[in-house]
């Protein structure tokens, strides 16, 4: 039975499969997707047996329950219209209830296994997976009465909400791109019969416009209404002063034709007769709800949580997590010495141009000057540690053009460029089937005390799930921020724990730009819309920043230029940002240039004190001869 899940937590996923597995002694083939757009398109292409759907799969950014129903509600109904007959088990959301009028309308048209309360269990899940409920059934479930008809109430328009649509278009001042927006944007908010309704309320000549240059309005041109939805009047109103104020007789443009001075349109003629109630003038455009500025944390799924939780994965070897303790113990203690066996996994990931190819060499050259012995595995798609290292010497290319290829396969065979393990290949050429990415670490690591994982947003998600830390490499340029959001938040709904997140903020500049909106753009995911928002990091973040200074790029390119770059050169302030963020990645002591400058100034010292006694001792005896 093939099944498509749409919860965002693999584990969750995962425990269904068991479960039905051990119960029902069947295995399920299961898919899971982790966005309405993705589940959209999925039903689309593909055929299933059952859709499963978590009303929370994604927040949205208003609180208005309102909107968010009609928005569940149509894709809902969108999916059911392309899902080829597969049966939908819709988990609700704690505030749902079984009179809610959204479960009423999802019963209308056909969804009849929503799981509300204490039912949202991994146990009832499956039950519905294995034996979906007969209409009977979901009628007696959710206590509704089939005489009352809710999804045709639904698609009443509300008459306060015809005269804001009616104002925003007397606002529009004869502004016939503004009369396509307003459109547009209030179809996203109603039914195709509730546009229709809509539409017979228009003056003609906004009609004539949006039917010239809306598609959406030409596409609703065809749809049934029902009569009695056409009886509709629109109640007059007020100013703030109590005043009425009469619409203009040009207001609309329309004849005078109608039935009887109701106000309403006469589908007959295509008219539409003045009416004589007053209108409000107002100057602010049509009330549409717009998602949030500021977002907001993400709320728990309370219930939910508790009774389809799994215990998480351990998401690095025991061992290293033994390790770790041991080294957090020796730097609370201040001694810089690490044990033999320590090792470090970490990944750095970053958008395009953002600097993570370059950070991974300069980390790496660093560590092997202070004789740790470092790899670098490039897993990115453009294998720039390729061109990088290899491309000046055809022995060179040969061996890193199968480096990486041997290492999962079990042969440890790196690239040794100026005491740095690289493992990388010819972009293209690398397959990501069939690989065992622990195995691949394991072997790096008999050999290396630091393996630096060079990643992008390609990269199988086992790596980040393997190592300790990810490192996010961002600029300052905040267009890459939308790109990396979305594939942070790929991660937290695949499983990866975010807790194991830093950022690296390179080449750095002074300006308008803080460090910490730049932090804070990272820490929240939107989508363009901005309709969806979403909290990656619950708890504040470390961040690293790595200042640009024109002298470091001139280096850096003519590097790259002479196949040797030597990062002595650089500045200062780069190498001692630089130091930061290596002893975070691998604990280790000040440098040997560091350490000559301590024990200068302790001899200074020590001669300073040395002096001060002598004097002190003769001053001493100084004084008693001439007392």
């Amino acid at each position: 039975m093939k099944v498509l899940i749409a919860i965002n937590n693999d584990a969750i996923s995962e425990a269904i499969g068991n479960y039905y597995q051990r119960e029902y002694n069947e295995t399920l083939e299961i898919k899971n997707v982790y966005y309405f757009k993705a589940l959209i398109e999925e039903i689309k292409l593909n055929f299933y047996d059952r859709v499963i759907i978590h009303e929370e799969l994604e927040p949205f950014a208003t609180s208005n329950h309102e909107v968010i129903d009609n928005n569940f509600f149509d894709i809902i109904d969108k999916i059911s219209d392309d899902n080829h007959g597969a049966v939908i088990v819709f988990i609700c959301s704690e505030r749902r209830k079984r009179d809610d009028k959204l479960i009423r309308r999802l019963f209308n048209i056909g969804v009849y296994n929503e799981l509300i309360g204490e039912d949202r269990t991994i146990e009832e899940v499956t039950k519905l997976i294995n034996s979906p409920r007969t209409k009977k059934e979901a009628k007696s479930y959710i206590d509704y009465d089939l005489e009352e008809d809710a999804y045709k109430k639904d698609e009443e328009v509300n008459e306060a909400e015809l005269n804001r649509i009616l104002m925003a278009y007397e606002s529009a001042g004869g502004d016939e791109q503004r009369y396509v927006e307003i459109f547009e944007r209030i179809a996203d908010q109603y039914t195709d019969v509730q546009l229709k309704v809509i539409s017979t309320f228009l003056p003609d000549y906004v009609k004539k416009i949006l039917m010239q240059r809306s598609e959406k309005f030409r596409s609703i041109s065809s749809v049934a209404v029902p009569p009695s939805m056409l009886k509709q009047n629109i109640e007059s109103f007020e100013d703030d002063d109590g005043i009425e104020v009469a619409r203009s007789p040009k207001s609309y443009g329309g004849s005078k034709s109608g039935v009887g001075q109701t106000g309403c349109y006469d589908s007959d003629t295509n008219s539409y007769e003045e009416s004589k109630t007053a209108y409000k003038q107002v100057e602010t455009e049509l009330e549409i709800p717009r998602p949030v500025r500021e977002p907001e944390p993400y709320a728990p799924q309370g219930h939910y949580d508790r009774q389809l939780s799994v215990p998480p994965q351990t998401e690095v070897p025991a061992r290293l997590h033994k390790v770790t303790e041991v080294i957090e113990k020796e730097i609370i203690r201040e001694v810089y010495e690490t044990p033999k066996d320590y090792r470090k996994v970490v990944c750095f990931v970053g958008a395009h141009k953002a600097g993570t190819t370059f950070i991974i060499n300069a980390i790496a050259a660093y560590l092997t000057r202070r004789g740790i012995k470092t790899a670098i595995i490039d897993v990115t798609k453009n294998k720039d540690s390729y061109f990088v290292y290899a491309i000046n010497s055809e022995n060179n290319r040969e061996i890193a053009a199968k480096s990486l290829m041997s290492l999962a396969k079990g042969r440890d065979c790196p690239l040794e460029v100026n005491r740095i393990s690289v493992y990388t290949g010819i972009p293209g050429q690398i397959t990501k089937e069939n690989i065992d990415y622990m195995k691949m670490i394991e072997m790096a690591k008999n050999k290396h005390s630091v393996i630096l994982i060079d990643c992008d947003f390609d990269t199988p998600l086992e790596f980040f799930k393997l190592c300790q830390n990810i490192y996010l490499v961002q600029d300052m340029d905040i267009l890459n921020l939308q790109p990396v959001t979305s594939f942070l938040r790929e991660l937290k709904y695949r499983g990866v724990n975010l807790e194991k997140a830093k950022v690296v903020i390179n080449k750095h500049l002074k300006c308008a730009l803080p460090v910490k909106r730049v932090i804070e753009g990272i820490s929240y995911y939107s989508n363009p819309e901005m309709t969806i928002y979403d909290e990656l990091f619950v708890k504040s973040i470390s961040y690293y920043i790595i200042p640009f200074d024109e002298h470091n790029y001139r280096k850096y390119l003519e590097g790259l230029y002479l196949c040797k770059t030597n990062y002595g050169e650089f500045t200062e302030d780069f190498k001692e940002a630089l130091e930061h963020l290596v002893s975070s990645i691998y604990p280790i002591g000040p440098s040997k240039s560091k350490v000559k400058d301590f024990k200068n100034i302790f001899s200074s010292i020590k001669r300073m004190i040395s002096v001060k006694k002598k004097s002190d001792s003769d001053n001493s005896g100084f004084d008693k001869i001439n007392m």
